[in-house]
């Protein structure tokens, strides 16, 4: 039954499902139940619910693949996601969303930089965080072009293979760009304009309100704001390694010098004990 879902292949050799096939809600929960995933569980505790899923496959947002797995099992499921963190910068402070506001009274935590996920229709990243940052600050439809208003400082890409908090047990494999971006004066001027450079702002949507802050970049890194970029690996030229190959060849330096007076010393002895020569 699963199967029966029309598959195409991936370069990475797994088989994502087509989502022509998943004509509504009901054809999603039967693919999730196939799969030993438990449909159930979505849409209570805080979690998405099965339309949010099925939105976000119809919009391009996700996708779900089979993908082999080492277990007896076989093939299993997954969500694909392509995420897209901007580190949106101004003078020494970063836009961070503090929290969403549900309009039944619910109140989600965040703590994390403006995040959007890369559609299909967008060329790459940057103009996924251009996309999303319009869409996140409702932007007004006459705003000027984001790409006279920010600077882009650096892009990087980093894959993660975990379980989705939106979708329980449904496990997702994330290619997440982060992008840093950075107001210039022209910008600053359209933002203050219309009130998105104040310390504390909020922004509307049809069902919540996400409430934002603009922090002191260290002030961030130490509330431990998620959507940073991994920071790289320290450079393997350090003093440590030198010190190691220091002690190494000082130790076999040793050994090429003593060895020849400890074989001579042994040769003494067994000639003394053997030989009664001194």
């Amino acid at each position: 039954l699963c199967l029966s879902f029309a598959m195409s292949g991936l370069p990475r050799g797994a088989q994502t499902v087509d989502r022509q096939g998943l004509v509504d809600v009901d054809a999603l929960k039967r693919l999730l139940t196939c799969a030993c995933i438990d449909p159930c569980k979505f849409g209570v505790e805080g979690s998405k619910t099965l339309e949010c899923l099925l939105r976000e496959i119809e919009h391009g947002e996700s996708s779900l693949e089979w993908y082999t797995s080492v277990e007896p099992s076989g093939s299993k499921l997954r969500r694909v996601v392509t995420p897209v963190f901007v580190q949106l910068m101004w003078k020494d402070h970063v836009l961070v969303e503090v929290e969403q506001r549900a309009n039944n009274g619910s109140v989600r935590r965040r703590n994390m930089l403006l995040a959007e996920k890369k559609a299909p229709s967008d060329k790459d990243a940057v103009a996924a965080s251009f996309r999303g940052i319009s869409e996140e600050l409702n932007l007004p439809h006459d705003f000027p072009p984001l790409n006279t208003l920010v600077s882009v400082l650096r892009e990087c890409t980093c894959t993660e293979l975990r379980e989705s908090a939106s979708y329980p047990g449904l496990p997702s494999i994330y290619y997440t760009h982060h992008c840093a971006l950075s107001l210039n004066d022209v910008g600053e001027t359209h933002f203050k304009t219309i009130g998105l450079l104040e310390k504390s702002f909020e922004t509307r949507e049809p069902d919540k309100v996400n409430v934002w802050n603009w922090l002191q970049i260290d002030e961030a890194r130490a509330q431990k704001v998620k959507g940073f970029a991994p920071e790289p690996s320290p450079p393997r030229t350090d003093l440590s390694v030198h010190k190691a190959g220091a002690l190494l060849f000082r130790s076999m330096l040793w050994r090429m010098v003593s060895l020849p007076f400890y074989f001579v010393s042994k040769v003494k002895d067994v000639c003394v004990k053997v030989l009664g020569l001194r």
